[in-house]
């Protein structure tokens, strides 16, 4: 993560020594990419936490949408040793995920990452609302404003 507009406390937690917050796009453990409650692409951030599963991020053939949505984890903690988990008091809240790539490439080159607060119960529809073109001028305008901000 190299630019934000707003504060996202928990996501402190998971800021390297360089202050920025890197993530892992692996494939789920237990993928089962043809059911609806498990997504085939998770972000796994520092100390293994798995921050998000990737809905969506897959349609027909296997070939990438651009758009995924996911939330955080509402378990109290994560891993063996059962650290606490810093997102489980946002854990109402939804993803929606930009993901752009390189022609010609399999992975993203770049993530945008949109919080939605409190929109777990929706997220799904406001990843639809994105694919089929809305928000672009909110968009533009966060793109703007986080251009100004220095990176993070």
């Amino acid at each position: 993560m190299t630019r934000t507009v707003g504060d996202y406390p928990p996501m402190k937690e998971l800021a390297g020594r360089d202050g920025h917050v890197y993530f892992y796009l692996l494939d789920s453990r237990n993928c089962r990419c043809n059911k609806d409650n498990a997504p085939a692409k998770r972000l796994q951030g520092k100390s293994s936490l798995n921050f998000s599963g990737l809905f969506g991020y897959h349609y027909q053939d296997g070939k990438i949408s651009g758009f995924a949505y996911g939330y955080p984890s509402d378990k109290k903690t994560f891993g063996s040793d059962e650290k606490p988990n810093p997102f489980y008091l946002y854990k109402n809240d939804g993803y929606l995920f930009i993901i752009h790539k390189e022609a010609n490439e399999d992975r993203p080159s770049s993530i945008e990452l949109l919080i939605i607060e409190g929109g777990r119960p929706l997220v799904a529809e406001y990843c639809k609302s994105l694919l089929m073109g809305g928000y672009k001028d909110k968009l533009e305008q966060l793109r703007e404003v986080a251009k100004e901000k220095k990176d993070v």
